[in-house]
């Protein structure tokens, strides 16, 4: 049964930690947005209870338009929507807090906590850019803003500046966690893997395994039919068996997969008498081949193709020697102007394909896998007592122009 593979894109490490840390930093928006609508909360119930009347619409104007403000960046983050949170957020803090001390100008000593919402709220701006670090800048300028609208509110209205130690402590401990993930960040490119450098390594280790695969192959198609032609001679080895036995050799001795590619298989004449010797060879050890294609012969095949094709072709007719039982093959050639296909048909025993163990290499690997390699398709029929039949499709070279 074929195996699903599923690959997972991965985003660089660099993107992927500076996404997470802004996605941390943004979630100070969220707090924002909370703190604030608890200032809309706490400035209904103060109206209510201390009767303010129409005075209280000028700070309940001035917090609306500090979460519209917001709520338009944290929808289309960016420098500019950011810059805006901050220039309506230093308007708005200083109507906020101008309007509640003209109402309660006790609100100075006692109420801090309320007076210093919208600054709190503008330095958690955090990161808006690309960069990290730059969250420290905008939370200093939304700590520097808030700060001077509510001192100039103050003085305004006659009192002492009085920023209070809530925005500091809340600027701190904010520049402080910002501060950290870009400490965390680069002390940890040492040890975070490189998700793209394990792709390449992983590609190229399957690049290695298929040469691996092929190179079975090879040994499987030629050893192992050259020991046969070895031991199915009769006193001696004529001179076309000696040489295919010698190129063989030098073909597995120096690691070439395609060692006749330009040579033996340059023309679709070489491709058509090197598949009619490898039936040729098979004739000579017992084996009755009829073959049928006329013209589809000449097709005109890669090379690669044709050392695979030829490859496939003989070691399904070794298949039939060694398994089936059968004194015959039956060999088709047919071809269209884009694929040349060739069948190969035994009446023999046959056997189960499901039955057929991992370990078995002929049909997986040499015969499948060398297909399949330049860019061809296998299919086989086979039952038990019904004999077998594969069918084998590869692509046509395509002619310049």
């Amino acid at each position: 049964m074929s195996q699903l593979s599923i690959r997972s894109a991965v985003p660089p490490r660099e993107l992927a930690a500076t996404i997470s840390a802004q996605s941390v930093l943004r979630a100070g928006w969220a707090v924002a947005l909370a703190y604030l609508g608890i200032s809309v909360l706490t400035l209904i119930d103060v109206w209510a209870t201390r009767s303010w009347g129409a005075a209280a619409l000028v700070p309940f104007g001035a917090i609306v338009a500090v979460i519209l403000a917001l709520l338009a960046m944290m929808r289309w983050p960016s420098r500019w929507t950011g810059a805006t949170y901050l220039a309506v957020g230093a308007v708005a803090c200083f109507a906020w807090v101008y309007g509640l001390l003209s109402i309660d100008p006790g609100l100075d000593q006692n109420g801090l906590y309320l007076v210093n919402r919208v600054t709190v709220a503008l330095l958690l701006i955090g990161a808006v850019g690309t960069r990290l670090i730059n969250g420290v800048v905008w939370c200093t300028i939304g700590f520097a803003l808030g700060s001077a609208a509510t001192a100039a509110a103050q003085m305004s209205l006659g009192l002492p500046p009085n920023p209070g130690f809530g925005p500091v402590v809340t600027l701190a401990v904010y520049v402080v966690v910002i501060l950290l993930f870009v400490l965390i960040r680069r002390y940890q490119r040492r040890f975070t893997p490189d998700f793209s450098a394990v792709e390449a390594e992983t590609a190229r280790m399957a690049g290695q395994r298929e040469l691996e695969e092929r190179a079975v192959a090879l040994l499987h198609d030629t050893v192992l039919n050259d020991l046969a032609v070895i031991a199915n001679s009769r006193d001696y080895l004529d001179e076309r068996a000696q040489e295919r036995i010698l190129r063989d050799i030098g073909a597995v001795s120096t690691a070439q997969v395609e060692p006749v590619g330009s040579s033996a298989y340059g023309g679709a004449e070489m491709f058509r008498n090197e598949l009619l010797a490898v039936m040729s060879d098979f004739r000579w050890r017992g084996l009755t081949v009829e073959v049928g294609g006329g013209e589809a012969l000449s097709a005109e095949l890669e090379p690669a193709t044709a050392v695979a094709l030829v490859g496939a072709v003989s070691g399904s007719l070794e298949n039939i020697v060694r398994h089936s039982g059968s004194d015959s093959a039956e060999v088709f050639v047919d071809s269209t102007t884009e694929h040349l296909s060739v069948m190969i048909v035994d009446h023999g025993r046959g056997f189960d394909l499901e039955a057929v163990p991992e370990s078995r290499l002929g049909i997986r690997r040499s015969l499948v896998k060398r297909i399949e390699s330049c860019g061809g398709t296998v299919r086989i029929w086979s039952a038990v007592g019904s004999g077998t039949s594969i069918l084998i499709t590869v692509p046509i070279r395509v002619r310049d122009v």
